[in-house]
């Protein structure tokens, strides 16, 4: 078997998903860790790429969907960041991301 560098890239996606998922399941990364959910947004679009160019559509969806809750999973980590300063939490109100100016 001759490997193309589309299969090379596929391997690293699955290779990245993996590592992901082993340093959570070891207790190293916590699963709201922004490694985490960044790996699996690498991960997630490298698959992508390599189920299109396999033509295997079926999976594709799979890695769409897994990238949308990494995606999310990575903005629920920036939204706690921004809870924690104290300058942003007080003009923030859930669903209503901006600053009101104090009065």
């Amino acid at each position: 078997m001759h490997w193309q560098p589309i299969d090379y890239i596929g391997l690293l996606g699955g290779l990245i998903l993996l590592f992901a998922f082993w340093r959570t399941s070891t207790g190293r990364w916590k699963a709201t860790s922004i490694w985490y959910e960044f790996d699996n947004l690498i991960a997630a679009i490298l698959l992508i790429c390599y189920t299109w160019q396999k033509h295997a559509y079926v999976n594709i969806l799979l890695n769409v969907v897994w990238g949308i809750v990494a995606f999310h999973g990575l903005s629920s980590y920036a939204e706690r960041r921004m809870l924690r300063n104290k300058n942003f939490r007080r003009g923030y109100h859930k669903g209503k991301r901006f600053l009101r100016t104090v009065k």
